[in-house]
């Protein structure tokens, strides 16, 4: 699998998604606080999610 290329762009895929999840957050967190909401950064995986609470 690895000499096939899919371990290495797998591990790649996981990557980017992690980085576009963080950037997803930076972004909406603050908006969010802004608008009243209650914000906690919730780590149920590999890939961080945000719970928002009004």
């Amino acid at each position: 699998m690895d000499k096939a290329g899919y371990l290495n762009s797998r591990a790649a895929y996981m990557s980017d998604i992690k980085d576009a999840d963080e950037k997803f957050i930076e972004i909406i967190t603050p908006k969010l606080i802004k608008e009243g909401w209650i914000v906690e950064l919730c780590r149920r995986s590999s890939v961080g999610d945000i719970l928002a609470k009004k």
